[in-house]
């Protein structure tokens, strides 16, 4: 109840949103989340207003979206010719690219490097190359068109979200639209020529004229384009597929963005409502500059129809149909007289998503998803092969190589084979030299192909080159450190009085250093004195259909490189997991309870939580995650809450953090791996000893440690965790996070309950 966001506690509550003359907008002092908030409602346009710090000086003139975008992009002129074009004989040089070549729309650019070029440079030993067009821009960021009135976001959201790729393989083109929920609205149309390393813009995003609402329940109208004739922004996982028959691309929209609320009265009465979304919608996208194709115009856009599709994965069939995996179904997709038309072939359990291939030497289709590698009978749906895998490669990537073996890129260094015929699996893991300060959590879904003769293209996410793999042999990695379980006490609470919140503060190291005094983050925090562990002990509540209980911090002396931070947890009786939105309307399930970190900027910019990533330069965190058991054989049909690890590092880099539950069943996420046994599932009303250890990495090596003990037994124990890169080597455990929160957002648990914490202490090794 105390937080603007769920997990963005923004503490600078004296930002000022005045107009150009200085004058305040509505008279109200503004947190940063208060301000986004309000450029939404009123929609205010970048260069129309100010936001002023206390101190008079001003930081922006738009809070979330950049600065003086033109509202009416210039439209996009013909495309400049490439500098050094690839002669599909190769009569001509393939190599390098003298130097980028820019557009002056900024809608064209080249990478440095061609396809040829990085497949000469890579030779016979193999390993990897990047195409880059530049440090700053190395890829899709490059070709960014202006933001559009009513866009938020960030325009990156087109490859970093739930977003796969459209390939033509003939042609060696990869095409990329995407976007969605709180990410991104802009449904602009982007492509890659491999052979050229060509990056272009090839459609500009649609203005936001339109209304509808997001989803089948008519609490929330937004802003979208006209869905008649185009599809809002949308996450696509696995479901953006290229068409050799027709040369067009199918794009299943499953709910428009949601970011840019109405607050002017229309609704579904109102002639600017288009299409109830209470289903997905499927488009066909003709992506020429020339050619009319299926029927559409270069350029164009048309609305198929309805579809029950959701979180998709998708292939095309030799017979030019679409294979479907949809959660818990199998659908197949034809066009009998080019009429869109679909089947269900299966039900299935829910495997989560994932990526999607068909083989054609073995006539089956291949799918990663969450928890395991299966392959399937495309005519049945029949299960054929199937095995568990570790989360680092859970819901990916596929593609065979030359060879017909299963190849997987986890979106970072390590690169795993399956051959189905000797039911091998072998994982190489490149290190520094492959893709290094990378992202290896989740969402490459059909950003991963093979372009023939065992080299691979990868793309991940805007602050990412485009990666060029052929099959080698990696280097070794470097040994591990040894660590040792530090023991020097540095902090003991144990929550007998009432003053207990003087050795903590507002914000992590380095950050406001105002000491608590009885503010809003206390609101929800009491020290109680019955069923605790010795005296008193610390009530932490959650009221119903809100977030948050507590964030607050706890500055550890010393620049400490091995820490453990050890505490007793007890959940209500009628605690459940379990998340609502604000109308009582279930969203999902977790939320966040105490850990470690170094967020030295938080909340000035955020870093390592609330939507921002960790980088491995300026921060980590390693809080505690809740959830239910859902997808956990261990404990499904009991009241139980799982626990684990949820971290940002510069492993992920990701806008959520990455869970590694504390037992043994296969639900974790990114390069976390499982845990041991079940001693991270907790029963209500029961006083538990937890014991969670951070110890540092030698800066670019992967050995730090993250170690987790349940009552004194090991449960969760990585060793090859990279927290910082060499030249951050400031980076250390700073601060203890004492953090309790449903969400997320916007959500909270359906019912008043609470948390207790008793007798905290940090040890470290000085």
């Amino acid at each position: 109840m105390n937080m603007a966001r769920g997990d963005v506690e923004q503490t600078w509550p004296q930002l000022i949103v005045a107009d150009e003359s200085g004058v305040a907008i509505e008279g109200v002092s503004k947190s940063v989340s208060q301000v986004n908030a309000l450029e939404k409602v009123l929609n205010l346009p970048c260069g129309t207003h100010k936001i002023i710090r206390p101190d008079a000086t001003i930081i922006t003139s738009c809070a979330v979206v950049d600065p003086d975008p033109d509202p009416t992009p210039d439209p996009i002129p013909d495309p400049i010719p490439d500098p050094d074009p690839c002669n599909p004989d190769g009569s001509e040089n393939c190599g390098e690219n003298p130097v980028p070549v820019p557009d002056p729309t900024e809608s064209v650019a080249y990478t440095q490097k061609n396809l040829a070029g990085c497949i000469d440079t890579l030779g016979a030993a193999g390993g990897w190359c990047k195409m880059e067009v530049s440090v700053d821009d190395p890829s899709i960021s490059s070709v960014y068109p202006a933001k559009l009135a009513r866009h938020y976001g960030r325009q990156g959201s087109t490859l970093n979200a739930w977003c796969g790729a459209a390939f033509d393989e003939a042609d060696k083109v990869l095409y990329f639209t995407c976007g969605g929920h709180a990410d991104y609205p802009g449904n602009e149309v982007y492509s890659f020529n491999l052979m050229a390393g060509k990056w272009e813009r090839l459609t500009n995003p649609s203005p936001l004229d339109y209304v509808t609402y997001n989803g089948p329940i008519k609490t929330r109208y937004i802003w979208t384009p006209d869905l008649r004739k185009v599809p809002s922004a949308s996450h696509t996982y696995d479901g953006l597929v290229y068409r050799p028959d027709t040369g067009t691309i199918l794009y299943t929209m499953r709910r428009p963005s949601n970011g840019a609320r109405v607050t002017t009265g229309e609704d579904d009465t109102s002639p600017l409502f288009v299409l109830s979304v209470a289903e997905p919608q499927v488009y066909e996208f003709n992506p020429s500059k020339v050619d009319t194709r299926n029927g559409l115009a270069p350029l164009s856009w048309r609305l198929l129809g309805g579809a029950p599709f959701s979180y998709l994965k998708a292939t095309m069939l030799p017979d030019a149909s679409v294979l479907v995996d949809s959660k818990t179904r199998l659908y197949r997709v034809t066009f009998p007289d080019n009429v869109f038309s679909y089947s269900e072939l299966a039900r299935h359990a829910d495997y989560g998503d994932g990526n999607m291939i068909y083989d054609p030497s073995r006539d089956l289709a291949w799918i990663v998803s969450r928890h395991d590698v299966r392959s399937i009978n495309p005519v049945t749906g029949a299960k054929v092969h199937g095995f568990l895998i570790e989360p680092s490669l859970s819901g990916k990537s596929l593609a065979l190589d030359a060879d017909n073996n299963i190849v997987m890129w986890d979106g970072c260094t390590k690169v795993s084979t399956y051959n189905p015929e000797t039911d091998e699996l072998t994982t190489q893991d490149w290190g520094l030299s492959g893709p290094a300060k990378c992202l290896s959590s989740g969402r490459i879904y059909s950003k991963w192909v093979h372009l023939g003769d065992n080299v691979f293209a990868g793309v991940r996410n805007e602050d990412q080159p485009v990666w060029i793999y052929k099959h080698g042999q990696a280097p070794a990695l470097p040994v591990g450190q040894v660590v040792n379980t530090p023991s020097t006490e540095l902090f003991h609470a144990s929550f007998d009085t009432d003053d207990w919140f003087l050795d903590f503060q507002k914000s992590g190291n380095d950050g406001p250093q105002t000491r608590l005094d009885g503010s809003r983050y206390l609101n929800d925090a009491s020290i109680v004195s019955e069923g605790c562990v010795a005296g008193g002990c610390l009530k932490i509540d959650f009221q119903s259909l809100e977030c948050c209980g507590i964030a607050i911090h706890y500055d550890i002396p010393g620049e400490q490189q091995n820490a453990i931070v050890e505490y007793w947890l007890k959940l209500a009786p009628n605690f459940r997991s379990e998340i609502y939105d604000d109308t009582g309307i279930r969203s999902g399930s977790g939320g966040k309870l105490p850990g470690l970190a170094d967020i030295s900027q938080y909340p000035l910019d955020q870093c390592g939580n609330g939507g921002a990533s960790a980088d491995g330069i300026e921060c980590w965190s390693a809080r505690t995650k809740f959830g239910n058991c859902n997808g956990a054989p261990s404990c499904t049909g009991t009241n139980k809450t799982r626990i684990g690890a949820y971290i940002y590092s510069a492993e992920n880099q990701n806008i959520t953090g990455d869970v590694g539950y504390f037992d043994g069943d296969s639900t974790s996420t990114g390069y976390l791996n499982r845990g041991i046994g079940t001693h991270g599932q907790l029963e209500p009303d029961r006083w538990y000893k937890i014991k969670i250890q951070v110890a540092m990495n030698t800066p670019d090596v992967h050995d730090g440690v993250y170690r987790a003990w349940i009552d004194d037994v090991l449960a969760y124990d990585k060793t090859d965790m990279l927290w910082r890169y060499s030249g951050h080597e400031n980076l250390h455990v700073s601060t203890f996070w004492m953090n309790a929160m449903f969400g997320g957002s916007g959500v909270g648990p359906l019912e008043d309950t609470y948390i207790m914490i008793d007798e905290l202490r940090i040890f470290g090794e000085d």
